[in-house]
């Protein structure tokens, strides 16, 4: 590797780092799928007595269905979440995203019960998080303000 080169690598890392640190999350959150939350849009759950569906099998009949709507951009699959700590139990998503705007799903059953909960939220972009203390921060947020849905 060349000079140039290893030295533009490096300045890349050293950003991401950067951004990372200042978003305050750590590189093991990123890695298990947690990304900083700058706004939840909304919130579901429900409870189903009397029914019974493994976890599994509802994410797959979810990503089929989903894939036949053939949403374009969107990415899919399944994340873990932590309930609380390092050793603490890990919970099970199906995450749809598109750009900054997040859909995670949790099904679970519950003895001979079923819970399913979503929650809709907006994350905050890498750009929007590089830029969040310098004159283009202004300029992203009214670019943001200008989605629709």
């Amino acid at each position: 590797m060349d000079p140039i080169s290893a030295t533009v690598a490096l300045v890349v890392v050293l950003v991401i780092v950067f951004v990372i640190i200042k978003s305050g999350n750590s590189l093991g959150g990123l890695i298990r799928g947690s990304i900083p939350v700058s706004n939840v849009i909304s919130h579901w759950s429900h409870f189903f007595k009397f029914f019974t569906l493994s976890s599994n099998d509802f994410y797959t009949a979810l990503q089929q269905e989903l894939k036949e709507h053939e949403m374009p951009n969107a990415i899919m699959g399944k994340i873990t979440h932590k309930e609380g700590g390092l050793l603490s139990a890990s919970r099970e998503y199906f995450r749809i995203r598109h750009g900054d705007i997040v859909f995670d799903v949790c099904a679970a059953p519950f003895g001979k019960d079923f819970f399913i909960s979503w929650w809709l939220y907006e994350t905050q972009g890498s750009m929007r998080t590089l830029f969040k203390r310098t004159k283009m921060r202004d300029f992203l947020t009214a670019r943001a303000e200008k989605r629709t849905f």
